[in-house]
């Protein structure tokens, strides 16, 4: 029993010594696995933190801006690149605009273009650049493409002087349909011209448009002529088919002088078209009354007293001009009286000028266009105003009313020859 219990205690011993030596063999093992991963580990991350060192100062790959790679360079090389790459861009770059088989051509190096690299090279070299050390490496390794724009600016006094160049050359104002009287009383038309204009605002947006990278070496663009329509046609002045109103003041008494002057202003009225809603100034369109234009000195009134001085005589004309054009039934937007009555006229029915001071106006208010004729014969100034025969169904006439120091004036209407109202127009007081 003794040398059984023995042999069993040996046994045991053995596997005791088996077990053992299996631990440290695996223990061994475990250690060695360790000491591998630390030295895997310690290579993985130093060359992780070598290659992120190398970019430290590097944009990251696969960045570009505009269609330039930066990616892998300093900011300093980038921006020596991009502005090496754009400045040899523009050169060659041109817009041509085409407008009535013109051609007109800006060269992009005349527009002193200037790109914000700086600040984009700064934005560049920000992408990707993680908070740790591994997100870095991720981007650098697996990076993504990443694309800039350069913001551009230039100068707008080229594109502004060519637009100004096309318009010169190419702008066409419209002319009015004109009406004149022939010896025989009727009218001759000659028909309207339509205008052309550049269509500016359109031009201007398309160039700048093309002002983009990257640039073309020839962009063209066709320009748009719009047409202007005449403001007066010849279907607005065939409306004109009758005498509307008359009226003659006489100037028998008249000197040279004032003769002359009453001629001259009168030419300048005669043919005188007013559109409805038109608005016509005495002073606007005979002008100023001086020697250059051929009139003379003769009597004017200057408060209570008569002076010499250029263009006297022609207030006849604008009371006389006023008298027809009241009986056209057309109103006066500005009128004065004289300070001292006329004697071509009755009293309160006149109308003074005096340019750049006092000055006759009157609108049309009519629903068709009027012509003004002026005649000067015989020591006679009249004037008719023509407009549409529909107008004749009623006749109006201007009557005063004297009461002590003033006078009532009044518009009489007549329809059929009967008399169908009296409206008081204005009234004048005199000292």
């Amino acid at each position: 029993m003794e040398e059984v219990h023995r042999v069993s205690e040996g046994m045991e011993s053995r596997r005791r010594v088996k077990r053992k030596k299996k631990r440290l063999r695996k223990g061994r093992l475990v250690f060695v696995l360790f000491m591998f991963i630390i030295i895997v580990y310690f290579i993985v991350t130093s060359y992780i933190y070598f290659k992120v060192k190398k970019y430290s100062s590097l944009i990251y790959p696969e960045i570009s801006v505009e269609n330039v790679d930066v990616g892998g360079k300093t900011k300093e090389e980038a921006i020596k690149l991009l502005n090496k790459t754009f400045d040899a861009e523009n050169i060659k770059s041109n817009i041509t605009i085409k407008v009535n088989n013109n051609d007109y051509v800006i060269n992009l190096s005349k527009l002193d273009l200037k790109y914000d690299i700086q600040n984009v090279v700064d934005k560049a070299f920000e992408i990707n650049r993680g908070t740790t050390i591994f997100q870095r490496y991720r981007a650098i390794k697996h990076s993504k493409n990443s694309y800039l724009k350069l913001n551009i600016q230039y100068s707008s006094d080229v594109i502004n002087n060519t637009i100004a160049d096309i318009e010169k050359k190419n702008n066409k104002k419209p002319i009015d349909a004109a009406i004149s009287r022939s010896n025989t009383g009727s009218f001759n038309v000659i028909k309207e011209i339509s205008g052309l204009a550049l269509d500016k605002d359109n031009l201007k947006n398309a160039i700048i448009s093309n002002i983009k990278l990257p640039f073309k070496d020839n962009t063209i663009i066709n320009g748009k002529m719009n047409e202007i329509k005449a403001k007066v046609t010849e279907e607005n002045l065939k409306a004109i088919d009758a005498k509307i109103s008359t009226f003659t003041t006489n100037f028998a008494t008249s000197n040279y002088n004032r003769s002359t002057n009453i001629n001259l202003a009168a030419n300048a009225i005669n043919g005188k078209v007013l559109m409805p809603g038109e608005e016509f100034s005495f002073n606007d369109v005979v002008g100023k009354r001086t020697p250059s234009k051929g009139y003379k000195e003769a009597h004017v009134i200057v408060g209570d007293k008569f002076i010499d001085d250029f263009g006297g005589g022609v207030c006849q004309v604008s009371t006389t001009l006023y008298n027809a054009v009241a009986r056209a039934n057309i109103p006066s937007t500005e009128r004065a009286k004289h300070t001292i009555p006329s004697s071509y006229v009755g009293l309160g029915m006149d109308a003074t000028v005096d340019y750049g001071n006092l000055d006759y106006k009157f609108k049309n208010t009519l629903k068709y266009p009027i012509y003004i004729e002026a005649v000067v014969k015989n020591k006679e100034i009249t004037f008719n105003i023509y407009s549409n025969s529909e107008l004749t169904k009623r006749n109006y006439d201007l009557v005063n009313e004297i009461i002590g120091k003033k006078v009532n004036v009044y518009r009489v209407t007549y329809e059929n020859n009967k008399q169908i109202s009296k409206d008081l127009l204005y009234t004048d007081s005199y000292k």
